[in-house]
């Protein structure tokens, strides 16, 4: 009756100038050496969005309060979270454009972009907001609701620099007026 939708990635980005905002490039990192970094994001979904999470060895110029305040005013929803994670990390991906606010203050981020930059995910659990798009049969439609969202706080600025979702909890059926969870 419903195709079921294996994977689904929202990444949200803050445009300075309208340049592709995620690139296929692959980063190598062979040279590079980290300490393990200890991290609840699941291993193969970074892979897949080509971001990896390295242990920063300095602390962040910002705290992590300023990052959870600069998150929450960017995402709309974060006053219905059951809770709230936030993780220090390095972070390197393939996000190529920012604000031109997020530039003007951490100038690194106009050279490097995204390359072991120091950063807060903000993870604001237990929301709810359908992904974009879904399936409709007939009278019946499924769509993808995501039951957290990560926001990514430049660590030096505390400047937002872009949003993902991965992780849905339910599946919803809608039929007429009637909500039905399909999977979690």
């Amino acid at each position: 009756m419903f195709r079921r939708i294996v994977s689904v990635l929202t990444i949200t980005v803050l445009l300075a100038i309208p340049v592709p905002a995620v690139s296929s490039a692959k980063v190598d990192h062979s040279n590079d050496t980290y300490e393990e970094t200890d991290t609840s994001f699941d291993a193969q979904f970074l892979a897949n969005a080509n971001m990896t999470l390295h242990k920063p060895k300095e602390q962040a110029v910002k705290s992590e309060t300023d990052a959870i305040q600069s998150a929450s005013l960017y995402f709309p929803l974060s006053s219905t979270a059951k809770s709230i994670k936030v993780e220090y990390q390095l972070l390197t991906a393939p996000i190529l454009s920012f604000s031109e606010s997020a530039i003007r203050n951490n100038d690194k981020l106009k050279v490097n972009g995204l390359r072991d930059t120091p950063v807060y995910i903000v993870t604001f659990q237990g929301v709810r907001f359908p992904a974009a798009g879904g399936n409709v049969a007939g009278s019946d439609s499924e769509r993808v609701i995501f039951t957290e969202n990560n926001v990514v706080v430049d660590a030096t600025s505390g400047e937002v620099l872009f949003s993902f979702s991965h992780q849905s909890g339910v599946k919803v059926c809608r039929t007429f007026d009637k909500e039905i969870k399909v999977m979690k």
